[in-house]
Formats: C-alpha cells, structure tokens, sequence
C-alpha cells in the first residue's frame, strides 16, 4: 500500500481495531485480585485469559498491516518477534516508529502468553499468572491506544490522489 485509498483502509481498519480493544477490556471485570483465588478449573479463568488472548491477537493484527502497509512482508519463520521489533523502528522516509521500547517488552509478555493459551490444551491455567497479565494489559493499555493514536496521525495529512506514502510521511514528520 503506497497510496490514498490504501492509507484510508489502513485508518478504517485500526479505528476499528481499537473499537475492538476497547470491547474486550471492558470484559475484565474481574478484579486481578480476585483472580488470584479462583481455581485454575474456574470458567472466569479461562474466559479472562481468553480475553487476553483475544487482545493481543488484534494488536498483533494492527502491526502486521501496519508492516504489510509500509515495508513489506515479514520472515516466515518466527515472524511474531519479528513483528514487534519492526514496530518499534523509525524507518527514515518509510513511516514512524509505532511504539516504543517499553511498549514492545509489555506486549511481548502478552505475545508470550496468547503464545501459551494457544497452546495449553490440557495445561491448567493458573489464576495467578492471568491476574498478572490483566495487570499488564490494563498498564501496557492507555499507552498502546495513544501510540496508534500518535501513528494514526501521520495518516491524517491529506495525499493527493497518485502520490505515495514517503512523501505523506515526509509531510507528517514536518508537521509532528
């Protein structure tokens, strides 16, 4: 994508991504610390890590066109750590970087853990470490939703009709 119609996609589908987000965490409605006493059997584990899982999957989505969008395809092989040390590059004249350090190390633990649920099958889920990662999403939040925001800006310059991304990441830098 290198042009106006692709730019607007791009804004129409992390508007969207972030309506989603929104959506789930307002379904944590367990407090951490009342997780942390449940049975790893109890169906409000699951549902929350569940939950959990769901978030990082649409932030993992907003990324990989986010990629897709600015500089191509990603590494087949372990391509999900790459995704996210891609994001928090600055690539001159490509587009901005989308979060930063800090940001990366808290979605990576996420990564890892939608990593686990997907794979758990007959492994319990231990209401501790899901309280934990309630707690870390509900931090890593706030400060993802203002670095797509803060992303979501370079896309609202207007482009002419034929013109590419460089120049209306050129033109955002100028303006940031």
């Amino acid at each position: 994508m290198r042009d106006v119609e692709g730019v607007l996609t791009l804004r129409s589908e992390a508007a969207g991504d972030v309506s989603a987000l929104r959506r789930i965490v307002e379904k944590l409605r367990t407090p951490p610390e009342q997780l942390r006493v449940l049975s790893s059997s109890d169906p409000v584990v699951a549902a929350t890590a569940f939950e959990l899982h769901n978030y990082y999957c649409v932030c993992e989505n907003l990324m990989r066109r986010v990629a897709a969008a600015f500089e191509n395809a990603l590494e087949p092989n372990a391509w999900h750590e790459q995704l996210l040390r891609r994001m928090s590059l600055d690539i001159s004249d490509v587009r901005p970087a989308l979060i930063d350090a800090a940001l990366r190390a808290q979605l990576d633990e996420l990564r890892t853990f939608r990593h686990f649920f997907r794979n758990a099958y007959d492994r319990p889920l231990h209401p501790g470490k899901v309280a934990d990662m309630v707690v870390l999403l509900l931090a890593a939040h706030g400060p993802w939703l203002g670095a797509v925001q803060r992303f979501r800006m370079t896309w609202d310059l207007p482009l002419p009709v034929g013109r590419t991304t460089r120049g209306f990441v050129r033109r955002a830098r100028r303006c940031a």
